[in-house]
């Protein structure tokens, strides 16, 4: 199982960060690479979002408590499968503003270990750069 572990510092408190990804279905409102995102008819507690390039993704929440959200992909066009991840809020501990996480685990689908690392990276680089801002 290869697990990636990102993180980033927000000058924002950690309550404002999570007022912006509480909400499941509102990743669009914050991640870059989503242009909208409704409730999946097919799942329960899942996400269909719609992707920059047209394409769609399902994900299904598993657990969301404090300031973490945990969930795991459905289907996607990413080059990998059992995709899990784990998106938190803390509080910083080198001082002011937020440290926000996100852990995921998966295994490489139809590409090598490299190459699904530097896709699912790209993916949530993104979404914590634009939470930092």
């Amino acid at each position: 199982m290869t697990q990636l572990h990102l993180k980033v510092v927000s000058e924002a408190t950690p309550d404002q960060v999570w007022d912006r990804i509480s909400d499941f279905y509102s990743i669009h409102t914050w991640q870059p690479l989503m242009t909208a995102t409704t409730p999946d008819p097919e799942h329960a507690d899942a996400r269909r979002m719609t992707l920059a390039d047209g394409g769609t993704a399902v994900e299904q929440l598993i657990e969301q408590t404090g300031r973490s959200c945990h969930y795991r992909l459905l289907s996607g066009p990413v080059p990998v499968r059992d995709y899990e991840a784990v998106l938190a809020v803390h509080d910083n501990p080198q001082g002011a503003g937020a440290l926000i996480t996100w852990d995921a685990t998966f295994e490489p689908e139809g590409v090598d270990e490299d190459t699904a690392v530097a896709v699912m990276t790209g993916i949530l680089q993104t979404g914590l750069d634009a939470l930092a801002r």
